[in-house]
Parts: C-alpha cells; sequence; structure tokens
C-alpha cells in the first residue's frame, strides 16, 4: 500500500513538474523571442503572464523597460527633427534675403543718383556682414565677432539713414572671445529698425555682462515697444512681423543648452523694448568674479 502511494504520489508530483516545465519553457520561449525582438531594434512587443510567479515579474520588467526605451527613441527622433528644422532655418536666415533686397535696392537707387562713395561703402559693408555671417560654416563664433557683425550691419543702416539712430556698446571686454552660437544678435537688432522705429530717431543699447556661469546680452531700443500679445506671437512661431528669426535664435540655444536659456522680450507699448539672451559658458571661458 505504501509503495502504491508512492508510486502515485511519485507520478503525481513528475506530472505536476512536467507541467510546470513546459509552461516554463513556454514562458522562457516567450521571454527569449521578446529579447531578440529588442536585439532587432523592435521595442513595440510586449508579453503578458497570467499569474505572479518570477516569469511574470521578470516579463513586466522588460515592458517597462521597453517602454522606456521606445519612448527615448521617440524624443531623440523628435528632438533630432526640431533641431534639423532649427538648423535650416539658420541657414536660411544666413541669406536674409530681407536684408539683402532691401539694401541692393538701396545701392541701385544710389548708383542711379551718382552716389559713387556711398555706393562703394554699401557695398563693402555687404561684403563683410555676409562673411561673418558665414564664419566659414562654423555654428560658434567669438562674441566679439557677433559685435563685429552687428556692427557691420549699422554701418549699411548709417549709409540708408545718416544720423537718425544712434548705438552704444556697454560690453565686458573679458567676454569678447568668449564662445556663443552665431547670429543671436543681429536678428534682434534688425527688428528694432523694422518695427520699434518711430519719430525721428531711435536709441539702440548691446550690453553683455557675467551673471553666474551664464553670459547675458541684451539690445535695447526706446522705440514704439511692443503689446503683450505681440511679444508672444513673435516668440511662438514666424510670421510677416519678424518672428522667424526670433523664434529660431530661442529655438537653437533651447535646443543646444536646455529650456532654462534662450530668449526673453520685455516691452512696454509706447516704452521701448528689451531683449534678454542668455546663454550658458563653460568655466574656463568666463573670466574669474571678484
Amino acid at each position: 500500500m505504501i509503495f502504491t502511494v508512492c508510486g502515485i504520489s511519485f507520478i503525481g508530483m513528475a506530472f505536476i513538474g512536467y507541467i510546470v516545465a513546459r509552461l516554463s519553457g513556454r514562458k522562457m520561449k516567450r521571454i527569449v523571442w521578446l529579447v531578440r525582438s529588442f536585439q532587432e531594434g523592435n521595442f513595440q512587443k510586449r508579453i503578458r503572464f497570467s499569474g505572479n510567479d518570477e516569469f511574470v515579474h521578470i516579463a513586466d520588467a522588460f515592458n517597462v523597460m521597453a517602454a522606456n526605451i521606445q519612448g527615448l527613441i521617440n524624443s531623440v527622433y523628435v528632438q533630432g527633427i526640431q533641431k534639423k528644422q532649427a538648423e535650416l532655418e539658420a541657414l536660411q536666415a544666413q541669406i536674409n534675403p530681407h536684408f539683402l533686397y532691401n539694401t541692393l535696392s538701396t545701392i541701385s537707387s544710389l548708383a542711379n543718383l551718382g552716389e559713387t562713395a556711398k555706393v562703394t561703402e554699401m557695398v563693402q559693408g555687404l561684403s563683410r556682414f555676409y562673411r561673418l555671417t558665414l564664419n566659414q560654416g562654423n555654428v560658434f563664433t567669438p562674441l566679439e565677432n557677433e559685435l563685429m557683425q552687428v556692427e557691420t550691419y549699422l554701418d549699411i543702416q548709417r549709409v540708408k539713414y545718416a544720423g537718425a539712430f544712434s548705438v552704444h556698446f556697454d560690453v565686458d571686454p573679458e567676454l569678447l572671445q568668449v564662445q556663443v552660437m552665431k547670429l543671436i544678435l543681429q536678428p534682434f537688432v534688425e527688428n528694432t529698425f523694422k518695427h520699434a522705429w518711430f519719430g525721428e530717431s531711435i536709441a539702440i543699447v548691446i550690453k553683455g555682462k557675467r551673471q553666474g556661469d551664464n553670459l547675458e546680452l541684451k539690445v535695447i531700443d526706446n522705440g514704439i515697444g511692443m503689446r503683450p500679445e505681440t511679444v508672444q506671437r513673435l516668440l511662438i512661431g514666424p510670421s510677416q512681423s519678424g518672428g522667424y528669426g526670433v523664434k529660431n535664435v530661442d529655438e537653437r540655444i533651447k535646443l543646444r543648452y536646455g529650456d532654462k536659456y534662450g530668449i526673453r522680450i520685455a516691452s512696454i507699448y509706447g516704452g521701448g523694448t528689451t531683449v534678454q539672451i542668455v546663454l550658458p559658458v563653460s568655466p574656463g571661458e568666463l573670466p574669474a568674479m571678484e
């Protein structure tokens, strides 16, 4: 009798072991299948097991890992598209067709009037401007070069507007060799001429100073200013009113350094505008704080 019971128990245990092994084997095969999918770059597949054994926990862990990886891939993919779009817009901004057409039109008018000296001055200024703008294809440039590009742009405007505007630079000389993304100042100076000017003259101040580990640049004018909705429109997207350049500068900075950097605009309608540009700077490029 005892032998019979033992025999039945042995058969039962063997059968249960067989079932467990078979179920475990199936689960193992599913897990291996999932891992192979991951190796092939497919992180969208998932497996689900019933029960509460270790295989369920393993499957859940793999599912969570796959979801996290897929989310990261999507994020990097979208960010990559945004970065490429920003780079494309930056290349288009380098051409600056609005400024080019207006300047060439002015040169043509001056030539018709026989203003040879002014024509020569504007052509030379235009050449310098685009040489500094293209910067041999480099994304970064010393702050000094960025300021030179602004000054060259202003030289061209001086031929057109004579003494109708004033500009003052207040930039810490120790910051002039700090590397900055190119084309981050001139678009805002250009917007001053296009949209802020009212009355007989306008004053522009360009500032640069250290703020902790950051570089803070400002373009300040005493022009007509903007209403809050206009400021918001400039930062959200391209428009006929100059938002293309503003958004592009802000987007390039944020994609490179993060959302806490970029462009801030403070403007009072009838009371002028201040554009603040905040960039991180590596400690080695900043002068020691006193």
